[in-house]
């Protein structure tokens, strides 16, 4: 019974800060930050970090570390390093601060850069303790705000999808893309065209691993509904129709 009692405390504590955010700053927050989040190009990158660094308010560090994030999800190897760590010291003032908001939408890309150091670390210990402690705090992140905002969700699924297949990932990829789906009826609009098509892809891909065509097939179709130009997520969909739909 005390058990009982206590795990329904917990969940309603949870539950309690997940709708003690503020709804409207964290959409705010969402549309100030999409361009950052969505930038993948190198140079840009480079030029808003240069930009960015004198800058110490928590919202500029955010930024900052987002798009060392995204660098070292672009170059980031055993020969290309720093960019995974600069992002940690960028996000994790933020990601454990007082404004929930942005704590809301910096801590899964802590969480991410964490895991993104196994791309940069030689030794492979090293590289199994990356994965294992960032995956734990997207864990964190998703059980806190994944009802409040698609971010945590959203970057799960990325890191899902770039895992090797020896840390079976898939199931959860799956999960969280079945929970976006949920939360996006839920929420019409906070989520962009942009988005839904990368969750689809990778949906879609992840169904492939576990050779469901049918279902693989039926998320690329929507992926590329999503992005019928062609210009992002629509033209990996369209050639995985191409190779392997009906």
């Amino acid at each position: 019974m005390k058990r009982t009692v206590g795990a329904l405390l917990l969940t309603l504590g949870v539950l309690g800060a997940t709708y003690g955010l503020d709804t409207q700053k964290l959409v705010t927050l969402e549309t100030t930050l999409a361009p950052v989040m969505e930038n993948t190009d190198q140079a840009s990158l480079r030029a808003l970090d240069a930009q960015l660094a004198s800058l110490t308010d928590p919202l500029s560090q955010v930024k900052a570390g987002i798009v060392r994030h995204n660098l070292s999800r672009a170059i980031g190897d055993e020969t290309h390093r720093g960019n995974a760590q600069a992002a940690i010291d960028h996000l994790k003032g933020p990601a454990r601060g007082a404004d929930a908001e942005l704590a809301a939408l910096s801590l899964p890309y802590l969480g991410s850069a964490t895991t993104l150091k196994a791309r940069e670390d030689g030794n492979p210990v090293g590289k199994m303790l990356a994965v294992k402690d960032g995956w734990a705090v997207l864990g964190e992140a998703v059980d806190k705000y994944g009802e409040a905002t698609f971010v945590p969700r959203m970057i799960r699924v990325w890191v899902a999808a770039s895992l090797p297949d020896f840390f079976g990932k898939d199931g959860d990829l799956l999960k969280d893309a079945a929970a976006l789906e949920v939360w996006d009826k839920a929420h019409p609009g906070r989520m962009g065209d942009g988005v839904k098509a990368q969750m689809a892809l990778l949906q879609g891909n992840a169904f492939k691993k576990q050779k469901d065509l049918a279902k693989a097939t039926e998320a690329w179709k929507r992926a590329l509904a999503l992005d019928p130009a062609k210009k992002g997520p629509g033209k990996a969909a369209a050639e995985a129709l191409d190779r392997y739909g009906d």
